[in-house]
């Protein structure tokens, strides 16, 4: 019984740490286009964590919205981006404000498919993502008339 009210605790504890943490990314993207993944919050926050899964290949850069300290690096020994979003002021480390805090450029491939991606906050779980997530790359279809006159041109051009 013990083991079990503080196992309760625990993931109490866990599922609070991470509840104010929002992720914004597109459901869908067409091939070759560019999108952001943005992480925030609504509430205050200071955590470290990564940003991993098979999408993280596709990632081209990364900006910092809030907190001073806050920063990112790709680890290719990992596979993965690393980040700090967090903010210092005279009295010591603080939680950065609620709202965005970092944005990640991701350039979707040239084939269709499904980019995923998992979100790890470091402060609840080293090895198990607090959040996971998909963008879908889908091919781009002409519409049909588009079709009919890059047809009727082609007709044209061989008739000359």
């Amino acid at each position: 019984m013990k083991k079990l009210m503080v196992l309760a605790l625990v993931m109490g504890v866990a599922m609070l740490s991470n509840a104010a943490l929002v992720v914004t990314a597109p459901d869908q993207v067409n091939v070759g286009e560019a999108f952001q993944i943005i992480i925030g919050g609504d509430e205050p926050y200071s955590f470290a964590g990564g940003l991993y899964g098979d999408g993280v290949t596709a990632v081209t850069g990364w900006s910092k919205v809030q907190g001073n300290v806050t920063g990112a690096s790709f680890e290719a020994g990992l596979g993965g981006w690393e980040f700090l979003v967090d903010e210092v002021g005279a009295t010591g480390a603080k939680p950065v404000p609620a709202g965005e805090w970092i944005k990640f450029d991701v350039l979707a491939p040239s084939v269709p498919g499904m980019l995923t991606f998992d979100l790890y906050d470091y402060n609840v779980d080293l090895n198990v993502p607090v959040k996971s997530f998909a963008v879908t790359v889908a091919p781009i279809i002409p519409e049909p008339a588009t079709m009919l006159l890059l047809g009727l041109g082609g007709l044209l051009l061989r008739r000359k």
